[in-house]
């Protein structure tokens, strides 16, 4: 029977249920998303490094942050570091 007729004949155009059919698919998707990747505030918070990480390299002591693992040059300009040691 024609797509028409049937709307015709039932008064209905089938828009609600290709409505809830795509709404359920997105809510699918969604959960399928959260379950993947896990997006939730605690693994959000969670920092790149597990401890402050400071090296000497080539003569410059560099400390890397905890939340972002950015380096920091630690080192003043021209000088040259050879030895170091927190205290």
């Amino acid at each position: 029977m024609p797509i028409h007729l049937k709307h015709h004949l039932t008064g209905r155009s089938g828009l609600r249920e290709r409505a809830v059919f795509v709404g359920s698919r997105r809510l699918i998707l969604l959960l399928i998303g959260i379950l993947l990747f896990g997006i939730s505030p605690v693994h959000a918070a969670r920092p790149a490094l597990p401890a402050p990480l400071c090296g000497l390299v080539s003569e410059r002591l560099i400390c890397y942050d905890v939340q972002t693992a950015a380096p920091t040059l630690i080192s003043p300009e021209g000088q040259h570091v050879t030895d170091y040691a927190f205290a």
